[in-house]
């Protein structure tokens, strides 16, 4: 498992990843500074992540396995695309032929 968020102590040599608590306590305050105007927290990373790469055109496919979903169901929150950007797709699937 890759380890993300690491802590600045050094525990038997190496770095440590943070606990889920110290982390949520961190956005949360990584966020009031930054004055998001809403909760941050561990989740809405994740979300914020599927949502833009599902924005920029990541395969459905890759982001249910990144995400470690086991089918599509659980990303079709993610890639619901405007009617602009629908039409776009159309457009290059149209041009290419």
């Amino acid at each position: 498992m890759s380890r993300i968020f690491l802590s600045r102590q050094r525990a038997l040599g190496d770095y440590q990843p943070l606990s889920r608590n110290a982390l949520t306590h961190l956005l949360e305050r990584l966020g009031e500074t930054a004055q998001v105007g809403r909760p941050v927290h561990p989740h809405l990373l994740r979300h914020t992540f599927a949502t833009r790469a599902a924005a920029r055109g990541v395969d459905p496919l890759m982001l249910a396995d990144q995400l470690g979903h086991t089918t599509l169901t659980m990303v079709r929150r993610y890639i619901q695309l405007s009617g602009q950007q629908q039409a776009g797709r159309w457009d290059r699937i149209w041009h290419d032929w």
